[in-house]
């Protein structure tokens, strides 16, 4: 089973009215704005809050290193990394070459298989 949470650098108000009445919206169990983290990308905060927020109450806990992060922003790697995450950068922001600090760079997520995905980091 694979939670799923986002952690963005968005207001809560956009992340919403873009997810409002989506399958995404339904499937993620957090959401972690910048109205919830005084701190921005590149700095690791918003990853582990969003971390901290998922262990409050599910047992057993997630380590950062079994958490996956998708990220298209150089900043948000960075980040990721520092919290001690893996990441898959998705080359739709920045060329594929920019963003050499990520475990992995695909230039998108269509027709990716999520079981194949997670079989290539864990």
């Amino acid at each position: 089973m694979c939670r799923l949470a986002i952690a963005s650098g968005g207001r809560r108000e956009q992340i919403d009215r873009a997810l409002r009445g989506t399958g995404i919206e339904q499937a993620m169990e957090l959401i972690v704005s910048a109205d919830d983290c005084s701190v921005g990308k590149p700095d690791p905060a918003i990853y582990l809050l969003t971390l901290k927020k998922l262990n409050e109450f599910v047992r057993p806990l997630l380590r950062a290193d079994e958490c996956l992060v998708i990220e298209d922003s150089k900043a948000g790697i960075r980040a990721a990394r520092v919290a001690g995450m893996p990441v898959l950068a998705l080359a739709t922001t920045y060329p594929a070459g920019e963003l050499g600090e990520a475990d992995c760079v695909m230039p998108s997520l269509v027709a990716v298989d999520p079981g194949a995905l997670l079989r290539r980091f864990y």
